[in-house]
């Protein structure tokens, strides 16, 4: 059952996000995706689990495709 959230957040509320490691255990029922920082000129999004554990993006390729893209293929991190 899909589960809908709403969540303001404040100024005094900033979450930390970092790229996922290979000792992090995910659970899949937290994973979100959410628009990333300007959207509009980007038009990306960012995959997270939890409320801090960032997964990857998921951004427009060719032909308007959606194709994911893992935090190691944008930061260069292996």
């Amino acid at each position: 059952m899909p589960r809908n959230v709403t969540k303001t957040l404040t100024n005094s509320e900033t979450v930390i996000v970092r790229p996922v490691t290979r000792r992090d255990v995910i659970d899949v029922d937290t994973v979100e995706v959410e628009r990333g920082e300007g959207f509009e000129i980007s038009c990306i999004y960012r995959v997270l689990a939890g409320d801090s554990i960032l997964l990857g993006y998921l951004a427009r390729g060719l032909k308007c495709r959606c194709e994911a893209r893992t935090t190691t293929a944008l930061t260069g991190s292996p």
